[in-house]
């Protein structure tokens, strides 16, 4: 290298160019360093290097460094016909990149010196990589080239163990680090906390994983809109700009967001609330939120995955002296998603177990701006899942097994699937449905009076649903033997209905809902003396359910005594009844009981009709709608409406 230097002098103009920017002289540095280890375009000799650059540098910076570097270089005489810097990949859209993709190559015949700039060695073509002179990896700046740009900018400059811990941070935190005026140990700690963000490339893609039948049609619907994006047939505008996921713990929501980055070949930014906070005080934490947008905002398009989103809280529900705090953290992650200073090619993915506890700004049009619920999966996908874990084929056996597993999340059948493996090696063979069954607790089989109970109750829904709409088409459900998960309630029995769906719902209607979430618990009174615990107790349980309705009518719907609007319909939790005013928690309690008392007085017409659907119920423990329809013609409806 030092024989040609006379022909790689950097001019006084580039140069000057150069050290304005600490960003681009970090790039340029790195780029010299990486290109230096060829001794080709720097030396003097028309040449094609591939250059890899990882997802934490930005490739528009790189570009312009390469532009700059090899346009300032005084190359030998030999070099005639100019420099050509190409991004290979879905990293850069402008038109008519397809076509220059595919004449790469023939560029090789334009210009002399060709740098291809790439994300990962996989992105290179076979037909590229066998003819590029070399492939090469951008390093990360060294201690000197920090130090460098440090003094260029006029700046003190850092102790060792403060340049030794920011060479480690992304590209993108580490140019506004270096540009503070002073940075401690501690500060660049912080930095690096927050810096390291994207996943690993390597694991399942979401077309190799089963499941999520619920989000699979918005993600195919988006990895679709992508693939037109990146042929310029629709503009980025055309494309959702998020979404948030929320469910059961153990639903997947983390391992969707990572298999769809996968699929769709984003970069994929990982940050949650408790990690921006952990930064420090209030403005390092605000520091943290920026940086993280900030390094997706250097690779974007880009995906943005925040965990835990209800942390961010609601500011209609702070109370105390927290409350500008956690107001400006709000205000902030509000301007972040905004897009104000650049947003436009991120798309942002929440995750959380409480939508109703996240601010409703977040999730208006425009920011995280769809909803999709990740419900427990059901018996084919179980079986799926369950077979995807072990690496076996579905067959009747792992459908049998699956069936049971009624409650069990994703996460929890990934870990039967490794006791499952644990039991095969142990006598050294490979694994099977066998396995499976030996690696589960025990099967639980419901007592004669848990049963008689549990098809009551859910015979108690069909007879009063009936009564309320005969048009309604009812199916029903109900198990004898389940095996029990950890952490989730067990859903003993289940009724669906069909036909009863309006668009502008009206008092009578929504209180006929609500009569129907109590027909379980009112046939268990009526038939067997007293209602058990099945109807309430957790989110998503009949009086939860009915509570929310209840709540809505009076605080959001104008359906009260007065007009007065307390809040949106989607923040009308039943877990904030207590925190109404007292005349509003009466009207509520009220709806409740008239319509508990409406729901008992038509089982007590139909008691008949009851016990018939729970005995056909119980012996079938499966009915569908025409089955319920059967049951029901034999008897004379006598409820009056």
């Amino acid at each position: 290298m030092r024989a040609s230097s006379r022909h790689t002098k950097v001019s006084k103009a580039a140069f000057a160019s150069i050290r304005r920017n600490a960003a681009m002289f970090l790039a340029v540095a790195s780029l010299k360093a990486a290109l230096r280890s060829s001794n080709l375009p720097l030396g003097g000799r028309p040449c094609l290097v591939v250059l890899i650059i990882s997802h934490e540098q930005s490739v528009d910076i790189f570009k312009k460094a390469a532009e700059l570097l090899l346009a300032g270089v005084r190359f030998s005489s030999r070099i005639r016909r100019g420099v050509h810097v190409h991004v290979l990949g879905p990293v850069s859209h402008g038109k008519g990149k397809a076509k220059e993709d595919s004449n790469l190559l023939a560029l090789h015949g334009t210009s002399d010196t060709i740098i291809v700039i790439a994300r990962s060695e996989s992105d290179v073509p076979s037909s590229l990589a066998v003819v590029a002179d070399a492939i090469l990896d951008a390093p990360r700046p060294s201690s000197r080239h920090i130090r460098a740009a440090r003094k260029l900018q006029g700046l003190p400059s850092l102790g060792d163990d403060v340049v030794g811990v920011l060479r480690r941070c992304a590209f993108s935190v580490l140019v506004p680090a270096i540009c503070r005026g002073s940075v401690t140990a501690e500060d660049a700690r912080r930095i690096e906390r927050t810096s390291n963000t994207l996943i690993s490339e390597v694991g399942p893609t979401l077309e190799e994983l089963p499941g999520f039948d619920d989000v699979r049609p918005w993600a195919q619907l988006f990895l679709d809109d992508l693939q037109r994006w990146r042929q310029n047939e629709i503009s980025w505008s055309d494309i959702d700009r998020g979404i948030l996921l929320h469910g059961a713990s153990g639903t997947g929501k983390t391992l969707f967001a990572q298999a769809f980055a996968r699929s769709s070949r984003l970069p994929f930014v990982f940050a949650s609330v408790s990690k921006w906070q952990s930064a420090g005080h209030l403005g390092d934490t605000l520091a943290a939120m920026r940086a993280t947008f900030d390094f997706a905002r250097s690779q974007q398009p880009a995906i943005v995955f925040l965990d835990e989103l209800d942390s961010i809280g609601d500011r209609t529900k702070f109370h105390g002296d927290a409350v500008e705090y956690r107001s400006q953290i709000v205000n902030f992650l509000l301007e972040c998603l905004d897009g104000a200073a650049g947003r436009q090619k991120i798309v942002t993915i929440g995750a959380t177990n409480h939508p109703h506890a996240i601010d409703r700004a977040i999730l208006r049009s425009g920011r995280i701006e769809r909803q999709i619920e990740l419900r427990l999966p059901g018996p084919k996908e179980r079986a799926d899942i369950l077979a995807y874990h072990l690496g076996i084929e579905v067959d009747a056996d792992v459908l049998g097994v699956a069936n049971d597993l009624e409650s069990w999340t994703g996460a929890d059948l990934e870990m039967l699937a490794r006791d499952a493996r644990r039991e095969a090696r142990a006598i050294k063979r490979q694994v099977s449905i066998a396995d499976v069954v030996a690696s589960l607790p025990p099967l639980h089989e419901l007592p004669h009076e848990a049963t008689r109970r549990i098809s009551i109750h859910e015979a108690g829904h069909a007879v009063v649903a009936h009564s309320i709409n005969p048009l309604i088409r009812i199916a029903l459900s109900m198990r004898r033997t389940y095996q029990k998960a950890e952490e989730n309630p067990i859903s003993y029995g289940s009724a669906t209905y069909d036909g009863d769906e309006l668009a502008l719902p009206t008092r009578e209607v929504l209180e006929s809902l609500i009569c129907r979430k109590f027909g379980g618990a009112a046939a268990e009174e009526v038939l067997l003396g007293g209602r058990s615990i099945g109807f309430a107790g957790w989110q998503g349980s009949d009086l939860e359910t009915a509570t929310r309705i209840a709540i809505q009518m009076v605080c959001s719907h104008g359906m009260g005594r007065n007009l007065s609007f307390y809040r949106t319909e989607r923040s009308a939790a039943a877990t904030d009844l207590a925190r109404l005013p007292i005349d509003l928690r009466l009207e509520i309690a009220e709806i409740l009981r008239v319509q508990y008392e409406r729901a008992l007085s038509i089982v007590k017409i139909n008691r008949e009709k009851i016990d018939g659907l729970a005995s056909t119920l119980v012996a079938q423990q499966c009915l569908d709608h025409a089955m319920v329809a059967a049951v029901l013609a034999q008897h004379i409806d006598t409820s009056s409406r």
